[in-house]
């Protein structure tokens, strides 16, 4: 055991208080287990995987999330949202603004990714030392930070992993071949050098000729596979689409490069704008304003990241810093990239499926005093309700900075009229994804339950509470056991983006027979199912709607956004663990009851979906016209 001042301190003999240690899953449990034997001893779990494997070990705890009340989630919440957006200081602004961007804005996804746990931990602690002000603590990492600030009585054991990453510090790539599906994961670093390797082919056969042509179309950030028919219609047009993915690899495979290539789409590369030519020109840029980011008001800093009276700016400065610098240096390449980008050619309008990502801000900050259409264009189905209003500003599925926003129906259209956003700034077009599905509908019905798990995430502070993880993994085996029971055959088709939740491991060990299935399209696995079985809400509840399937939607946890239109219209089942069992029977024994269910669904989806099987032409003719 290391104690804080670096001595040895195995010998825990001559502590008479109580002694409380908080772990989470980066502290060494069987460290803990070895020690800590004595009966004035409280072991306190930060998250779940500390949780799981301390209930595998027969090891007494309490859970941390039980300090909490409702009030303190939705504080955690919306301060979040406040806390993550530090830049809009004006005092700051000046000092972290490049050329007209502001470098703190383009990171706000990933300090609020460290953010929501940071805070949960920090109430959590603070209520613990509220409880047991006369104990002696042992933590490690973060939660060492923070207690260590309440009271000198603690000490730092060692933990299982040291380095913090952060969210975009790795890039998961979906790699398909014939039948094979894989997802790989790359730092960040080298998906960077793979990436410069597939642009300088890239370039050779995709980069644009013409730089005087005024039709030209910039997709940032858009998914080939997903839009293919999109992009395959621009050919009929005098449209010029240009892809510019910076996050995502534009070509990956056989099917993106077909499609790539019938499009006639053009893709710009970093190859193109003098990769190496913009490095060497902006590393007294970097270093100048990394010094900048050393240099913040520090009395400004303690004063805003407060809660609760309590500043925990000293406890997060280090990994601020640290995330500030990692972003900053990226920041500024890409702004200059970008610019050369927009002084290069000449763009009509540029597309965008989200306002929050990194190249996406630095585009639409960058193009604010030219005259390009900017066009935010809806990607999936959101929680349409107005307790909902700041997470959608907040994560940028409603217009901040675009000119125009293209939803899919009336639904979400009179939901952004209600938010504030302008009439005259919606498109209602449909969506593009679905004409496919509507001009073909085949479906038939195999007896097997189609199970599409949404991701669990560190983004929502719900998510991050031991009860929804439990719901999560005790809904995922009540459908799997109850598909056992009526001898049916149970598909998963699980989030690209899972998070940290090892679902194939928890299925495995449920029934090593059950398929995982976390790429490739899921509208096959659709036509064919049953039954359609989600959590929560997902766009994916359309498509089966669409399909003319009966959708069951367990809720796993509370986001406090209240019930959305798909929810309240009842055209799906929602309903709770434990009552699933009577759900799903009902669906699939009451004919009445199952025909009902999918009259509804078809009636949400004239609603919500307009120009059915006609979409991608009214994107086109919009796109023409504006």
């Amino acid at each position: 055991m290391i104690g804080i001042n670096g001595k040895k301190n195995n010998d825990l003999s001559n502590l008479n208080s109580e002694i409380l240690i908080l772990v989470d899953s980066s502290s060494n449990l069987d460290e803990i287990q070895k020690t800590f034997t004595k009966s004035n001893t409280k072991i306190i779990s930060f998250d779940y995987k500390s949780h799981k494997l301390l209930s595998s070990k027969n090891i007494k705890h309490i859970i941390s999330d039980n300090f909490l009340i409702k009030d303190d989630i939705e504080k955690i919440r919306n301060s979040s949202y406040v806390f993550s957006k530090w830049y809009n200081e004006k005092s700051l602004t000046s000092i972290i603004s490049y050329k007209n961007v502001n470098l703190g804005q383009l990171y706000y996804p990933e300090f609020h990714h460290f953010l929501v746990p940071f805070l949960k931990f920090f109430l959590e602690i603070h209520k613990i030392f509220s409880k047991y002000p006369e104990s002696y603590f042992y933590a490690s990492g973060m939660i060492f930070n923070i207690i260590k600030s309440l009271t000198e009585n603690c000490e730092e054991f060692k933990i299982t992993t040291n380095d913090k990453e952060f969210l975009y510090d790795s890039i998961d790539v979906p790699i398909k071949l014939g039948n094979y599906n894989k997802t790989l994961h790359f730092s960040r670093s080298t998906y960077k050098k793979i990436k410069n390797i597939s642009d300088n082919a890239i370039h050779l056969f995709f980069h644009p000729q013409n730089n005087k042509d005024l039709n030209k179309i910039l997709l940032i950030e858009s998914d080939v596979i997903k839009y293919n028919k999109l992009f395959l219609a621009f050919s009929q047009t005098d449209l010029s689409p240009i892809c510019y993915n910076r996050r995502r690899p534009t070509i990956w495979n056989k099917e993106t490069f077909s499609i790539i290539r019938k499009s006639k789409c053009k893709i710009i590369t970093s190859n193109a704008l003098n990769e190496k030519g913009i490095k060497q020109n902006i590393k007294n840029d970097i270093e100048n304003y990394e010094e900048k980011l050393n240099q913040i008001d520090n009395s400004f800093m303690s004063t805003f990241f407060t809660i609760n009276g309590t500043s925990f700016w000293d406890i997060i400065k280090p990994l601020f810093i640290k995330l500030g610098k990692k972003r900053i240096s990226d920041g500024i390449f890409e702004i200059n990239l970008a610019s050369k980008l927009l002084k290069q050619h000449n763009f009509k309008t540029i597309l965008l499926w989200s306002e929050h990502g990194f190249t996406e801000q630095i585009i639409l900050q960058l193009t604010n005093n030219l005259k390009i259409n900017t066009v935010l264009v809806q990607h999936g189905l959101y929680y349409d309700t107005k307790s909902a209003l700041d997470f959608n500003k907040f994560i940028g599925v409603l217009p901040n900075y675009s000119d125009y926003i293209i939803v899919w129906g009336n639904i979400l259209a009179n939901y952004a009229i209600e938010c504030g956003v302008p009439k005259n700034k919606i498109q209602i077009l449909g969506n593009p994804i679905y004409d496919t599905i509507f001009q073909n509908i085949v479906t038939e019905n195999k007896k097997y339950i189609l199970l599409a798990t949404p991701p669990i995430t560190k983004n929502y502070v719900d998510d991050l509470t031991i009860k929804t993880q439990e719901n999560f993994e005790n809904a995922v085996k009540t459908v799997c056991e109850k598909a056992k029971k009526l001898n049916m055959s149970i598909i998963i088709k699980s989030h690209p983006f899972i998070g940290e939740f090892d679902l194939e491991k928890l299925v495995k060990d449920i029934d090593p027979n059950i398929p995982v299935i976390r790429t490739s399209s899921i509208t096959p696995l659709i036509q064919s199912c049953e039954v359609l079985v989600t959590f929560d809400i997902s766009t994916i509840i359309l498509e089966a709607q669409i399909l003319k399937k009966p959708v069951i939607s367990i809720d796993i946890r509370d986001h406090l956004y209240g019930d959305p239109e798909i929810i309240s219209s009842q055209s799906c089942v929602s309903t709770t663990i434990s009552n699933f069992d009577k759900s799903l029977d009902k669906v699939l024994n009451d004919n009445s009851f199952r025909d009902l269910l999918i009259k509804r669904g078809s009636r949400f989806i004239q609603n919500y979906l307009q120009n059915q099987g006609l979409s991608i032409n009214e994107h086109l003719k919009f796109l023409e016209k504006i």
